[in-house]
């Protein structure tokens, strides 16, 4: 049986997203990483991957991109009930010290809807 559009359009996100978190390992501009971070958490995730995407991304943090990337993975529907308590509780930590050197407050605010998206709470009440 050959393979579904879905499963080619799953393939290649994750052929997609391992190039740029290989980038993202090599890169030294925090600019240009925060840019790879970012677009890391939009390419688009299958349930099965999220955990492991976003437990990735949490260690870029406080990196700008990465506080994007994880907002907008949360915000996918296959993230929900997928990302650890230890990894929802990061962007917390991240938000309520002073440890982002970036200039924009919205890069805070950010981590702050973060720590409440029900992506990443649903495993601390239970």
């Amino acid at each position: 049986m050959a393979p579904t559009t879905a499963d080619l359009g799953v393939r290649r996100a994750g052929v997609a997203r391992s190039a740029l978190f290989a980038r993202l390992a090599t890169e030294a501009d925090p600019d240009v990483g925060g840019q790879l971070a970012e677009n890391i958490g939009r390419v688009r995730a299958d349930s099965g991957e999220v955990a492991q995407v976003a437990e990735r991304l949490v260690a870029y943090l406080p990196l700008r991109g990465a506080v994007r990337g994880l907002y907008f993975l949360s915000r996918s529907r296959s993230a929900r009930g997928r990302i650890s308590a230890s990894v929802g509780e990061r962007p917390q930590y991240v938000a309520t010290t002073a440890s982002i050197d970036d200039p924009a407050p919205l890069v805070r605010y950010r981590a702050f809807a973060l720590a409440d998206c029900p992506a990443l709470v649903v495993e601390r009440g239970e």
